[in-house]
């Protein structure tokens, strides 16, 4: 997050009074998040989508020899869920798409996608250790990841599949109650301010920002 000469502390303040209330933050989102669900060797669609599941879609068109199987689901919510099953797997994988981006951000908060992205990873209700996602993520030999885009901010993770409904609560967790928690907030704020000042100096970042606005 940037924003010129405003305190730190200020710049908490209204971060957090937005991103806590996620109408403000994805005004722009319409049915707000469209969710990607890979699990391996285990069927989602069923009873981890209720209640307010319709009816699971199987899709059959696909390429000769594809032996996956795949589903899709739209949920009461508004959430599009795909799912899909391959029993060669070892992993499971889950990805959350959520329809909003930098291109969201208020003119006045500019990076505040960014920064919730960063935000979300650092405890939730339910698990409230900042670092305890990314513990039992590396823990259980996973991997995890994010990135914001112009319209769009990515989530993913992938862990064994033993450990696959833990970790599917864990993920899930982290977008319905996250804690936004002030300490952190303010160690986020500083960690976005550093990545900007560094990509201000890479040049192939800031000609392809101007290239995108333009």
């Amino acid at each position: 997050m940037h924003d010129g000469a405003a305190p730190a502390a200020k710049q908490v303040d209204v971060a957090r009074g937005l991103c806590l209330n996620w109408g403000v933050l994805l005004a722009a989102a319409a049915a707000g998040v469209v969710s990607l669900l890979a699990f391996a060797g285990a069927k989602l669609v069923g009873p981890h989508l209720q209640p307010g599941s319709t009816k699971a879609i199987e899709v059959t068109a696909k390429p000769t020899g594809d032996t996956r199987e795949y589903q899709v689901a739209y949920l009461a919510n508004g959430i599009q869920v795909v799912n899909v099953r391959d029993t060669n797997a070892l992993q499971a994988a889950f990805s959350v798409a959520v329809e909003a981006g930098s291109f969201d951000d208020p003119q006045h908060l500019q990076g505040l996608a960014h920064f919730c992205e960063h935000m979300l990873f650092l405890g939730s209700k339910r698990y409230p250790t900042p670092t305890g996602f990314d513990d039992f993520v590396s823990a259980k030999g996973g991997y995890t990841n994010a990135y914001t885009a112009d319209e769009v901010t990515v989530y993913m993770l992938e862990v064994s599949k033993d450990v696959a409904e833990e970790a599917f609560r864990r993920f899930g967790d982290m977008f319905r109650e996250p804690l936004f928690a002030d300490a952190e907030m303010q160690k986020e704020v500083r960690a976005i301010d550093s990545e900007h000042a560094k990509n201000m100096h890479d040049l192939s970042w800031s000609t392809l920002s101007v290239l995108e606005f333009l």
